[in-house]
């Protein structure tokens, strides 16, 4: 039996040589080389994504060190497409195992719970930027779950890259590339339900337009309508131009919340709505 111990498994199958040493029947000494190959269940896969959209909700899925390399903890970075909203409280994390039995797909199993103890989870939210470490020597395969709120046109694609990286043992790491690019369609009413707002922010004693202001937009999902569950809260950003004017595109129809969010030197930030 070969076993894999503290490396970087990057392949699907491995090579296996056995030297064997014999002397023959007329006392002359032979070698025999034997070679046997291990396939590995998706091996050298560091990262996969899969999505999938209900309405306007998006719920993607990473499947992280499917091939179980061992790491000294796994770092990622997934960032979302601009025409969607990254919703924080409804992200998860799962330890997995392998499902020889079917296609190896990975299944969910226990929850990981957050902290910096050993086979924890951090994470921290940089607009559609999500930052998650997995604390600990990692040798097992993970599922990260999350969802979004989309904000593109009927028929616009929505994508995500993602970049994983494991310090120290395997340096486990693969280049930043676009996944799982989804055409978004909504049917009906809901194909138009999105709108604008337009802020424009000028200089209460000149009257001139200020440039580089960012006001945030906060809304709540419409409970009116069934692609829009109406506890969730989003924010999205937008920063003023030349002419002091931030415009927030494909805002789903109700009430929207706008503030100035960060001034420019000189200036006292105005929170108020």
């Amino acid at each position: 039996e070969t076993k894999m111990k503290d490396d970087l498994i990057d392949k699907a199958s491995y090579k296996n040589d056995f030297k064997i040493n014999y002397v023959n029947d007329k006392e002359d000494l032979k070698e025999s080389i034997i070679t046997g190959t291990a396939n590995v269940p998706r091996g050298g896969e560091h990262v996969d994504k899969t999505g999938s959209t209900n309405g306007r909700n998006a719920t993607w899925r990473l499947d992280v060190n499917a091939a179980q390399s061992t790491v000294d903890s796994i770092e990622i970075v997934d960032v979302l497409s601009a025409n969607q909203v990254l919703n924080a409280d409804a992200i998860e994390v799962f330890e997995a195992t392998i499902d020889t039995d079917n296609k190896n797909v990975l299944v969910a199993g226990n929850p990981v719970t957050m902290g910096e103890g050993e086979k924890q989870y951090t994470y921290t939210i940089d607009g559609n930027t999500l930052n998650m470490t997995i604390h600990g020597v990692i040798d097992q395969p993970y599922i990260v779950t999350y969802k979004s709120f989309v904000l593109a046109a009927n028929g616009e694609e929505i994508n995500n890259s993602v970049d994983v990286d494991g310090k120290q043992i395997a340096n486990l790491s693969t280049g930043t590339s676009e996944l799982n690019k989804q055409a978004f369609a909504l049917a009906g009413a809901s194909a138009t339900a999105t709108g604008s707002v337009t802020v424009k922010k000028t200089a209460s004693h000149t009257g001139e337009p200020l440039e580089g202001v960012v006001f945030n937009a906060t809304f709540k999902a419409d409970p009116q309508q069934p692609d829009m569950p109406g506890e969730q809260t989003y924010t999205v950003s937008a920063i003023t131009d030349e002419n002091g004017i931030a415009t927030f595109s494909r805002l789903p129809y109700g009430e929207v919340e706008v503030y100035e969010a960060e001034t420019i030197v000189g200036y006292i930030l105005n929170s108020e709505p």
